[in-house]
């Protein structure tokens, strides 16, 4: 299917304001599929996205001296540069407990051929940081840009900013060498600049950093709120490899082969965090729970061999990551299927999950659920992954009550993928087991609704239908229950989306 150039910040913009708008009022506002080999449980096959930017090859081998990098446990915090007023749109968690490195995780069975580079893992130290930090987002270019605050009143070290980066770059298959950093002399925090993208002009970059540092972080959101072209989403880096506390080994087959596989103490945050620092990453789901892969080659391939990053939640409080170069795609579901797949811990951890997913044949989707997201609360709570895209979390679902018009907790058009095809989703009621579009207008199309939550069959249903074509003129929606009655209809314009 074809995309339009501006596909990836129409639907990510639009989509997000559908989950928000339409849940916050229940006003109105196909068949879709992954690809065939993200099968449930662990992968077999490694997906390797096409990716419509270009992504500097950088070597990902870690050496012991290399994985040294700072450590620290990235939270949300109230600083920001002085005289600039925190925007409220920024949530709040308060400090944690300064944590250790995590465990190491071990393989039960390497991949054949692969050995350990050394005797024992490098654990990264444990320091404590606050920050703050956002990815803007312009004609299909990202750009993170943080404020990082020192322990204790500490001064800021322009060193150690350049190693977040250097962190941030290696999971995003970046170079960090265009970032821009600032720790001002005698001041608490430094300031961070980078692009996720190849493709970010130098001159964005420069002017975004150059408003972080005069005027602050809400300052740079409130430009990305107000500026035509631009959108913005709040990030996470508090689980990234080398940004918090991680352990690391390192294996290799003696040759160009080369595998690293980390321990990060932290929870994988939900779709929408992860796809705004990795805007081409995949789902990648383990044992039912959330995870993530991005190649680090450039869309041409990778001339010495597959190069890639897989991030999973390995136990609670406990991020895998897989940094693969030249090792066979094999070699990344061999590691993981020998490491133990962890329960829920519902209430203690974010326990970020698969609801359903699309199956093999056209737009790829996934429903992604979690017990709670930071800044928004305790869940139930959701987010809709399209085909790059992710929508951002919606939490506090409620089962409509039975009889209720309409029987939907959300329902409506949630992005526009082409030209002609429609993403429309939907939340609705238990009652409603189908939902149909009338054929009058030359669009027909039926499809069974699915439990939200594949361990609760009583609760929440959802509904996504990929429509091609059926914006001349509004659609009749039908909601059906046991032996096809109908229980609902709704007129929906499918060109409003975000309703």
């Amino acid at each position: 299917m074809s995309r339009s150039p501006d596909h990836d910040i129409e639907a990510a913009d639009l989509v997000a304001r559908t989950l928000r708008a339409v849940a916050a009022d229940t006003k109105l506002a196909g068949h879709a599929t992954l690809p065939a080999d993200l099968v449930p449980d662990l992968p077999t096959s490694v997906i390797h996205p096409g990716g419509r930017r270009r992504r500097v090859r950088t070597t990902v081998a870690v050496t012991a001296a290399a994985a040294a990098v700072v450590a620290g446990v990235l939270v949300w915090s109230n600083r920001d540069m002085p005289g600039a007023e925190r925007s409220p749109d920024l949530g709040t968690t308060p400090s944690a407990e300064n944590p250790s490195a995590p465990p190491e995780l071990v393989p039960g069975r390497l991949p054949d051929g692969l050995v350990a580079v050394d005797d024992a893992a490098s654990t990264q130290p444990s320091v404590m940081y606050a920050t703050q930090a956002m990815v803007l987002e312009r004609d299909g270019g990202h750009i993170l840009s943080a404020v990082i605050t020192w322990p204790d009143g500490g001064p800021a070290v322009t060193a150690e900013v350049d190693l977040v980066a250097q962190s941030v770059g290696r999971l995003a298959g970046v170079d960090s060498g265009r970032a821009r950093i600032q720790a001002p002399p005698g001041e608490v925090s430094g300031y961070l600049t980078m692009p996720l993208d190849e493709a970010v002009p130098d001159e964005d970059v420069r002017a975004l950093h150059e408003l972080l540092t005069s005027e602050g972080l809400s300052r740079v959101q409130d430009f990305a709120h107000t500026t035509p072209g631009w959108t913005v989403r709040d990030a996470d880096l508090g689980w990234v490899p080398g940004v918090a506390p991680t352990t690391v080994r390192s294996y290799t087959d003696g040759g160009g082969r080369h595998l690293d596989l980390y321990a990060v103490a932290g929870d994988l945050p939900t779709a929408g965090v992860v796809t705004a620092l990795l805007p081409d990453a995949h789902p990648y789901p383990v044992g039912g729970l959330m995870g993530w892969r991005v190649s680090t080659c450039d869309p041409t391939g990778c001339a010495n061999g597959p190069e890639a990053v897989t991030v999973w939640q390995a136990a609670p409080g406990t991020v895998g990551a897989i940094v693969a170069d030249q090792a066979p795609d094999a070699d990344v579901p061999a590691t993981i299927d020998s490491l133990p797949v962890p329960g829920p811990t519902p209430g203690e951890h974010p326990n970020v999950r698969v609801g359903s997913r699309s199956e093999p044949g056209d737009v790829p989707w996934l429903i992604e659920l979690a017990d709670s997201v930071t800044g928004l609360g305790a869940g139930p709570c959701v987010d809709l992954w399209i085909a790059g895209p992710a929508t951002g979390a919606t939490c506090g679902l409620q089962v409509p009550a039975p009889g209720a018009e309409p029987p939907f907790f959300m329902f409506g058009p949630a992005a526009h993928l082409d030209d002609d095809a429609t993403v429309v989703f939907g939340l609705v009621a238990p009652a409603v087991t189908k939902v149909t579009i009338d054929p009058v207008y030359g669009v027909s199309l039926s499809v069974e609704t699915q439990p939200l939550d594949p361990a609760d069959p009583d609760g929440l249903r959802s509904a996504v239908m990929i429509v091609h074509g059926g914006r001349d003129v509004p659609q009749i929606f039908r909601f059906r229950g046991a032996r096809d009655v109908e229980l609902f209809s709704a007129e929906i314009d499918l060109n409003v989306v975000g309703g």
